[in-house]
Parts: structure tokens; sequence; C-alpha cells
């Protein structure tokens, strides 16, 4: 829900963009229970209630998307399904748009489930990396099998697989059809699936919200890059080019907002003193800091993080402390 730059939300911004590639219906946000007002709020009039899919527990991805799947695949049989993360800047909407179509095609002709895949541009250790394998041509456009996926690397491994060539970051942009993606989640995870069982009577009933709860409260926390991608032995990548940076490391937002003459980026209402080579970012309370150097304090909805500017690749701990603790501030 983040406001960078000025304009729009990044969840705002993000669900415009998957407007441009919705050919048939509009799209759908996954959001927790609780986050329902802000996600009608951010979006405004251009979504309906039934576009959001709500979760009453944070179960990580594997858990949201095949619930998300699940509810889709009530109105729909089939078709192609793409996962876009809401915190994500992309520029140039013409590629965009060319890219999606491109994993489209290679979705439908490869069965499996296609990753896009940006192509580096300088040795990046805050995101994990897709070795690409064999080119597959297709009706004047291509897609790579994927030889295997590698978790954020250390500097030298990431200097590697720059000089190398073959290595492109995940963006975590997924692409597959409704049909086969059920049969991946029946390979690899079971044990959801049986989980899940309950709600295909209880979908559209008076009971659905108290299924639902009690399915997600025995739910693991999975992602779902560990559970379904990194298992399927089916799996490609889409190389693009479009400007991309993922927001939710942030560090890389130097490369959306201009840092001041000490080198401080700074978004929302802040007042700062003698602070260098730090990122403070504030949603809708003031945020005070002074004396301190390579820091990064955010403040998002009452909840505030404060860490080492070296260490933020590490908040995702956090995350998981949280998530297991069965806490709602994610």
């Amino acid at each position: 829900f983040l406001n960078i730059g000025g304009g729009d939300s990044l969840l705002a911004r993000t669900y415009r963009r998957a407007l441009l590639v919705s050919k048939n219906i509009p799209p759908y946000i996954a959001a927790a229970d609780d986050q329902l007002p802000l996600v009608l709020c951010h979006c405004g009039a251009e979504i309906e209630r039934e576009q959001v899919i709500t979760e009453p527990l944070p179960r990580n991805t594997a858990a949201a998307i095949y619930w998300s799947c699940l509810k889709i695949s009530q109105d729909h049989d089939d078709g192609i399904v793409a996962v876009f993360p809401a915190d994500h800047q992309i520029g140039d909407d013409n590629l965009f748009i060319e890219t999606i179509q491109r994993a489209a095609a290679a979705a439908e002709h490869s069965g499996g489930i296609v990753v896009i895949g940006i192509r580096p541009k300088y040795i990046a250790t805050g995101y994990g990396y897709v070795e690409r394998g064999r080119k597959v041509e297709i009706d004047g456009c291509s897609y790579y099998k994927v030889r295997r996926f590698v978790e954020k690397p250390h500097r030298e491994k990431a200097r590697r697989y720059l000089k190398k060539g073959t290595y492109n970051w995940n963006s975590g942009i997924f692409v597959f059809t409704l049909k086969n993606i059920f049969h991946f989640y029946q390979e690899h995870l079971p044990e959801m699936v049986a989980a899940f069982t309950p709600m295909k009577d209880a979908i559209g009933t008076e009971s659905e919200k108290d299924v639902l709860y009690r399915i997600f409260s025995e739910l693991p926390s999975v992602s779902f890059d560990v559970g379904i991608l990194e298992k399927s032995k089916n799996t490609a990548m889409v190389e693009t080019h479009f400007p991309w940076d993922d927001v939710g490391s942030y560090n890389s937002l130097g490369a959306l907002l201009d840092d001041d003459e000490n080198g401080n980026i700074k978004s929302g209402n802040i007042i700062t003193k003698d602070m260098k080579n730090s990122v403070i970012i504030a949603d809708n309370r003031l945020v005070a800091v002074m004396g301190l150097r390579d820091v990064v304090i955010v403040e998002d909805h009452g909840v505030l993080l404060v860490c080492p500017r070296k260490r933020v690749e590490e908040i995702k701990e956090i995350v998981a402390s949280l998530e297991g603790d069965n806490l709602n501030y994610l």
C-alpha cells in the first residue's frame, strides 16, 4: 500500500497494469481479510468487492495462489492465469504487455509454469536467479526451459552469474493455465489440496468464511517458489528487459527516488537531522529521526521497521516469525 514517489500506491499501479493484459475478466487481488477496506480504497471505483479474494491468516504464497485459483475456477473452467506481486515498479507498458503475451503462449505450449526472467543489469544479491537452458521457438516467439532456480546468492556468485550470461533475475511473476496449476499442486503439495477439499462445497454458502478459517489455521507456511515452482520438472522462462524494480527490497528505492545531498532516500512526512545514506519511508504518520547512518526506517499503517541497511534482506526472517506467530501485521 506504500506510495513511492507520489501518485498511486504500488498496489493500484499493479492492478492497473494487470488491466492491460486482462482479456475476458477483470483482475483479482489476493489479500488478508483485514486489508479489504484498504484494497477497495486504493483501487477505487475500478474494482468490485468480488474481485478481492481474502484469506483469514497469512500462510505464504502457495496457499494464497491455490485459494485464489480455486475461487476463480468456480466461474471459469480454464484460461491463462498471471500472478503479479504488488510491490513491483515496472516501466514500459508496451513491453510489459508483449512479455506477458509471450509468457501466455509459452504456458499453453509447454503446459508448465512460466516465470518472467529479468535480464540482469548489475551484480545483485537481493534477488533470486533463474538459470536458463534450451531455447524453444514457437510461432515467432521463444522461451527457455529452466535448468534450475538459485536462491539469493552472495556477491561473488552473483558476479559470476552476471559474467556467464545464462542467468536472469527471478521476477516473481508467474504465468500458467488454470487447469494445469491444479495438477502441479496435486503432484507437489497434495496435503494442501486435500485440506481445501471442504471448500468445494462451502464456496458461496454461509459457512464459507468459517470453513476457510479452519483450513488456513491448519496449513503450513509454504512459498509458491519452494512448494511448487522449484519442484516442477516442467518450468519455462520468458526473458524480458522492461525496467523493473522489486520495491520489496528497500535498497532498490534508489532506482525510483532521488536521494538528497546526504545520500538519504525519503518518502512521506519525514523530518531528519544529521542522517546519512539511509532509507526513510512514512505511510501515514510523521517520522522524525536524527543522528543515524546506513539504516532503513519504514512506517506502514502504524507498523514500524528499523534495521541496518546492509541487513535489509533479512527482513524475510521477521516476516516468517510473524507468520509463525499468527500475527496479522503483514
